[in-house]
C-alpha cells in the first residue's frame, strides 16, 4: 500500500463517498494548521 496520514480538515463533513456527501467549513484554518505543523515536523526529521 501507499503510506498515509489522515488530518482532520477543521470542519464537518457526513456520509463521506455518497452521492449526499457535504462538508461544512467550520474552523477551516485549523486544517492548515494541522497540515503546515506536520510538514515542518517531518523536514525537521528528514534533517
Amino acid at each position: 500500500g501507499i503510506p498515509a496520514v489522515a488530518l482532520g480538515a477543521g470542519g464537518r463533513g457526513g456520509s463521506a463517498h455518497t452521492t449526499q456527501e457535504w462538508f461544512e467549513n467550520v474552523d477551516g484554518t485549523a486544517g492548515i494548521a494541522r497540515a503546515l505543523t506536520v510538514i515542518c515536523c517531518a523536514a525537521k526529521a528528514g534533517e
